[in-house]
């Protein structure tokens, strides 16, 4: 468990099953969580839900706005494409 996000990895499981229980599990945290400020992603092998206000993007952010940059080098391996969303137009 990360401060931002909660994810299920199930890279060890029979890969039929884990990928039927994850897009159920995609299903029943999208009915549960819809009103929340969240986000659930499916991606290699995980299910992540990210909280929206704590996203990698707004960190990235935070961080050029204390320091001065000439450029950042934004990357990610998660399923989702908030820091390349949230990152600012210099990164």
């Amino acid at each position: 468990v990360r401060a931002s996000s909660v994810a299920w990895h199930y890279k060890d499981c029979d890969e039929e099953y884990g990928l039927f229980k994850a897009k159920e599990l995609v299903h029943q945290l999208a009915l549960s969580m819809g009103n929340l400020p969240c986000q659930v992603c499916q991606g290699d092998k995980a299910v992540e839900v990210i909280s929206l206000p704590a996203g990698k993007g707004l960190m990235v952010g935070s961080y050029c706005d204390k320091s001065s940059y000439s450029s950042v080098l934004c990357m990610t391996g998660s399923p989702d494409e908030s820091l390349f969303v949230d990152a600012p137009s210099m990164a």
